[in-house]
């Protein structure tokens, strides 16, 4: 997500800050988050950068694409990230 809306990544370019938003706290929360080791910091971190960015608006998204996925139930260990079909199948295996 931070690429999305960081300061130092306004291009262009497609997966970066496209709409071109400036906030200086939230880079500054971003970079706190991704460099704390504590969890506890690293979530407020975020849980704050979260609070900015629905307060400013950035980005509106008006739809979310789902990659639905069908496959006989005898297919065991299928799809169980969130990579979906992009997933490692090397586990994958049917039972009789």
């Amino acid at each position: 997500m931070e690429r999305t809306y960081v300061s130092t990544n306004i291009q262009k370019v497609t997966f970066t800050n496209t709409g071109g938003y400036k906030n200086p706290k939230v880079d500054e929360l971003f970079a706190a988050g991704r460099n704390d080791a504590d969890p506890k910091a690293r979530q407020a971190d975020f849980t704050e950068v979260q609070k900015i960015l629905v307060a400013d608006m950035p980005q509106v998204w008006l739809l979310e694409m789902s990659f639905p996925n069908i496959y006989d139930k005898k297919l065991h260990n299928v799809i169980e990230l969130s990579t979906g079909v992009h997933a490692c199948f090397d586990d994958v295996f049917f039972a009789t």
